[in-house]
């Protein structure tokens, strides 16, 4: 019910308005007749109207009281006055009063005034709240967003507003911006894009995309890509995305492909890719004129490989493929005559995958002739090498394998034949514990014995920790080569490196994530608890190990927690819990939601994985907006003024009791199934069908009051004051009606 506040030293007028303001359904909180009474009533009363007589007893008459109470609240005035003189109405004006009537007044005048008064206020504190919601949503939103004005005709554009994230990117202040030129702040706009699509946005009212465009002046070179809309405002909203890092990143990326193709052209190993039906994906320049050399055949992009060469090498290349579908990393050497004298070449074979699907291969080929030419004189010599216990790789002064005796395969797995000519980098992947091979290399030339440890890995992928004597030796062309001896020294590190590893590992993971986690043991003591847990805690730097943590905290602590720990300890199975209450160790409320996961080896309870988050912000927005929403359907309801909301198609979509009354028509009748524009009479109907469509596309000359003429469910003709507003979130638009037939008449 609307309070109102009578403001009137006439004893007899001010009980007659009493009255008829409690007759028209409004509590009248007061009545006053000084206007010291007047600002003191309406300080200290939750008021929603004053009406205010201009002459009253005291030395303060209506207007200075108006002012006074209008520097601490927002309070609507209605003056009622006996004097119409030039100079009373020119300094009630000064005031803004939201209407001004001459006494006697008529009853009917005074209620619609009055109504109307309280309508327009209500509608102010909407806008007022809806514009404060607006402003929080542009505040949190992690794109940079500008707002502008524009002014002469489109040649200037004023900024208006400015998110936090903007200020970030443009490395400004918001208040340092404010009402300027946004072309004489930004001296590094480009004219002909950017503005040009603020001015196509107002003129046309359409949502418009920038390509992405660089932004350059002495303070800031970054690229940018906006996105520009019309609000019902008449200001421009721009959202800017930086897209400098992403374009950076892309050149960088072609700059890395444009070396590789560059590289892939001019080596002299053969490279090409298939799909897996044999069809050519690409072949580098090598290869074109290895394969015309070979089988005497201008192999191109396209081509099918199968269809050009003999039926010997389609059965291998068919079990090549085969292999590679299984996702095999592998290769192979191959051999083939040229001349009289026979060709070796050691092909390395990679599976090629697109979004973890495997499709196709990828083929590296080096002519390997000169070092097996080379094996074959120093095979007899690398023989005696295997019956060492030790293993003994040969390598040459570009770290190709030349030998490799039996304790090398026992250690690493591979064969003599399977290495033989690959890279020693390829196979071992030999990582040093404080040098590199470059390193290692000038210790060999200088003392001509290294001795150290080292990482390597064995055909399984798994690393071993080895002793390595690294010594030099010269081959029949007088080139150095290296003779490594290797002692497998992994099982007594490996386990407790690997422990070690996991341990920092898992702990840095569990560190960096958000959410508190407690790992308890299975005595249900506390074993771990993360950063993230200290946090929501409010608890750092707390000791907690082996805490029992159903039993070393308070009450409030765990009163809400406990029960679900110990029904996933019975079952032992994972359960989630949500919003429970919990009184932090550092005494703060809140509501937190996570898992009990049950830690099981072999069937058996060793302890409980606990993860933690901290809802209390997401269930006090709940809280929040259901009660809002309650207050709005409410208020809603409860509106003296029938009202009717409708969507962009003419629908109504909600209707209040007042509603109903005036129409005739219930609302079981109306909602989501008649048109607002059903009730409006023919001769009315174009104008209101127009002035939709206008308001829609956010046209400010379109009046939101006006009269019209609509049908009730009785089919009589009703004279209405329509005012119209269209509500920004979705742009439905809601109307609200008085019924002015008496009124015309």
């Amino acid at each position: 019910m609307k309070r109102i506040l009578i403001v009137e030293d006439e004893a007899i007028s001010a009980l007659d308005l009493k009255r008829k303001m409690e007759v028209w359904g409004f509590e009248v909180v007061g009545v006053v007749s000084y206007g010291e009474e007047a600002i003191e009533k309406a300080l200290e009363s939750k008021v929603d109207l004053i009406l205010m007589d201009i002459m009253l007893k005291g030395e303060i008459d209506g207007i200075m009281a108006h002012k006074e109470i209008s520097k601490h609240q927002d309070i609507p005035v209605i003056y009622l006055t006996a004097y119409g003189d030039m100079e009373t109405t020119r300094r009630a004006q000064e005031t803004v009063p939201e209407n001004y009537l001459l006494k006697p007044v008529d009853d009917r005048e005074l209620k619609f005034a009055v109504e109307m008064a309280l309508y327009k206020n209500e509608i102010k504190l909407k806008i007022n709240e809806s514009n404060q919601r607006y402003q929080e949503l542009l505040d949190k939103m992690k794109r940079a967003v500008i707002k502008v004005q524009l002014k002469n005709q489109g040649e200037t554009f004023i900024i208006k507003d400015i998110n936090p994230a903007g200020e970030k990117l443009v490395k400004v202040k918001r208040e340092d911006i404010l009402g300027r030129d946004i072309s004489s702040f930004f001296r590094g706009i480009d004219g002909d894009k950017l503005l040009q699509l603020f001015k196509k946005a107002y003129f046309t009212g359409d949502f418009l995309q920038s390509p992405v465009m660089r932004y350059s002046d002495e303070n800031l070179d970054l690229w940018v890509e906006a996105f520009i809309y019309l609000l019902p405002s008449g200001e421009i909203m721009a959202i800017f995305e930086d897209r400098t890092q992403e374009l950076k990143t892309k050149k960088e990326l072609e700059k890395i492909q444009s070396n590789l193709s560059t590289l892939m052209e001019n080596t002299k190993d053969c490279i090409w890719s298939t799909d897996l039906d044999s069809k050519v994906l690409y072949l580098n320049k090598a290869f074109k004129e290895y394969f015309n050399r070979v089988y005497n055949y201008q192999l191109q992009e396209g081509d099918n490989i199968t269809e050009s060469v003999p039926s010997p090498v389609k059965h291998n290349w068919k079990l090549i493929l085969e292999r590679v579908k299984k996702g095999e990393q592998f290769s192979i050497t191959h051999q083939h005559q040229e001349g009289e004298k026979p060709n070796y070449y050691s092909i390395f074979i990679n599976p090629i995958f697109q979004e973890d699907h495997i499709t196709g291969a990828s083929f590296v080929a080096r002519n390997i002739t000169s070092w097996k030419e080379k094996e074959y004189k120093i095979r007899n010599q690398a023989n005696l090498l295997h019956n060492i216990h030790e293993g003994i790789i040969v390598l040459d002064r570009y770290l190709q394998i030349k030998s490799w005796n039996q304790a090398a395969h026992k250690i690493y797995g591979w064969t003599q034949t399977e290495v033989k000519g690959q890279s020693e980098k390829d196979i071992l992947h030999t990582r040093f514990q404080e040098d590199t091979w470059e390193k290692v290399k000038e210790i060999l030339k200088d003392k001509g014995i290294y001795e150290g440890e080292a990482l390597q890995k064995d055909r399984h992928n798994q690393l071993l920790m080895v002793h390595l004597h690294i010594n030099t030796y010269q081959d029949e062309n007088n080139q150095p080569g290296y003779i490594m001896l290797i002692r497998d020294i992994s099982r007594q590190k490996k386990a407790e490196k690997k422990t070690k590893e996991q341990k920092i590992f898992y702990e840095q993971i569990l560190n960096s994530i958000n959410e508190g986690i407690i790992v308890t043991d299975s005595e249900d003591r506390i074993k771990f608890i993360n950063q993230g847990m200290h946090y929501l805690a409010d608890s750092k730097g707390a000791d907690y190990s082996l805490v029992h943590i159903l039993e070393g905290f308070n009450k409030e602590t765990i009163h809400e927690f406990a029960p679900y720990y110990l029904q996933a300890r019975e079952t032992l199975q994972n359960l989630e819990y949500d919003a429970i209450k919990v009184v932090t160790p550092g005494g703060r409320k809140s509501y937190q939601s996570g898992w009990m996961i049950p830690r099981l080896i072999d069937g058996e309870y060793h302890g409980m994985i606990c993860t933690i988050n901290d809802v209390t912000r997401r269930i006090k927005a709940e809280k929040s907006l259901a009660k809002s929403k309650n207050y709005y359907e409410t208020l809603f309801e409860n509106n003296s003024s029938p009202t009717l909301i409708f969507d962009n198609n003419g629908f109504i979509i909600k209707a209040n009791k007042e509603a109903e009354t005036i129409t005739g028509y219930s609302r079981k009748e109306m909602v989501d199934k008649m048109t607002w524009m059903e009730l409006v009479t023919k001769k009315d109907l174009p104008r209101m069908r127009e002035y939709n469509k206008k308001r829609l596309k956010g046209d400010v000359d379109v009046p939101d009051k006006y009269t019209f003429q609509f049908y009730n469910k009785k089919k009589e003709i009703v004279d209405a004051l329509a005012t119209v507003v269209v509500l920004p979130q979705n742009k439905e638009t809601m109307v609200s009606i008085i019924d002015i037939t008496d009124y015309q008449n």
